[in-house]
């Protein structure tokens, strides 16, 4: 039972970061001019999956956190999440700067916009780091909470998302909406997935564990069929989007325990964290150097397979550059004093 837990959970992970790199590759494809309703349709339906999934999946071992000394929390799990969250934040503003060079040529206003959101990015995080961002607090949440009953904890965080998403986002003004930013929404959104597979984790696994392969498919069924007639249909978000996140997170399972066997996609899915860091960034680079060289009529032509092999070559760059002996700090925390004759570990995966 405990391989396939591994297995599947693994697997999750795997489909999760996948479908990140994609939708950060789409959405650099539109400031290249590179649109495609059918990629957009794709990261709509899959919205739904792919955080969802990635924050239930990482409070699914965090228990073992929420017990421990304020101490150990803070030199293990937060020291990580917030060493890499401030060590990346120089690159995603040279990437942001390259993408605006290529594009529109240098602009100082611009420069001075993004290291003001650079200066920002503790209180409002920046870029796609917002993940790390939002999941230190959460194990901060959790850790203080920790001696409230667990069954309270996930009723009172799934009503503040289900307040949140069904009643207070759709309300919200566009300039409100982006000036909170994904960390803050992600908070509100996301918190009662992670506790909830936190707190109960050994039931979850276990309950994977009994899943057959015809209840797997039947359940990745139900979200996908849900998430394409909201997306068809474009259903305005609120009720609904409670409502997919928990039929996405449960799709997931279910697709995950399908491609358990997968031993490429578990792979991938030890290995998050390096992707997860350098994906952005790559991308940047390789439709910079796509521009420069006026190749984009080859995407062009047929995008959908641009996507796929870009895609691929993103997640093989971010996985070589991490292992880099020079950028090693650039993944793991620097040594604490009590530490120094034992290196600290070097953490593959971001759950």
């Amino acid at each position: 039972m405990s391989q396939n837990r591994l297995d599947w959970v693994d697997t999750a992970k795997a489909i999760s970061i996948i479908l990140v790199v994609v939708v950060h590759i789409r959405d650099q494809f539109e400031q290249f001019s590179l649109q495609s309703a059918q990629l957009d349709f794709f990261t709509e339906v899959s919205a739904n999956l792919r955080m969802p999934m990635f924050f239930a999946v990482a409070g699914l071992f965090a228990s073992k956190w929420l017990t421990k000394s304020w101490r150990e929390l803070a030199q293990g799990k937060l020291a990580l999440l917030v060493w890499v969250f401030l060590i990346w934040q120089p690159v995603v503003l040279a990437y942001r700067l390259l993408n605006h060079w290529v594009l529109e040529g240098p602009s100082w206003q611009f420069v001075v916009e993004q290291v003001l959101r650079l200066g920002a990015s503790p209180l409002r995080p920046n870029g796609e780091l917002w993940f790390l961002w939002t999941l230190a607090l959460f194990f901060v949440l959790a850790r203080l909470t920790a001696k409230f009953h667990a069954k309270a904890q996930v009723l009172a965080a799934a009503a503040i998302s289900f307040i949140w998403m069904s009643l207070v986002e759709p309300a919200l003004p566009e300039f409100v909406f982006d000036a909170i930013g994904s960390g803050w929404h992600g908070i509100f959104r996301y918190y009662f997935l992670f506790i909830g597979f936190a707190l109960f984790s050994k039931h979850i696994r276990a309950a994977v564990s009994r899943l057959k392969w015809h209840t797997s498919a039947l359940l990745f069924c139900v979200w996908l069929g849900e998430a394409l007639i909201a997306a068809y249909y474009a259903i305005p978000p609120g009720v609904s989007l409670f409502i997919l996140s928990l039929l996405g997170v449960v799709g997931g399972i279910g697709l995950a325990n399908l491609l358990g066997k997968l031993a490429l996609l578990r792979y991938l899915g030890g290995q998050t964290l390096p992707i997860y860091l350098g994906h952005s960034a790559i991308i940047a680079i390789f439709l910079s150097e796509i521009t420069a060289f006026e190749l984009t009529p080859a995407l062009t032509t047929n995008l959908y397979l641009a996507v796929l092999v870009l895609t691929c070559l993103v997640i093989a760059c971010s996985l070589g550059l991490s292992k880099l002996k020079p950028l090693a700090y650039m993944y793991q925390r620097p040594a604490f004093p009590s530490e120094r004759a034992v290196p600290a570990p070097k953490q593959k995966s971001v759950a």
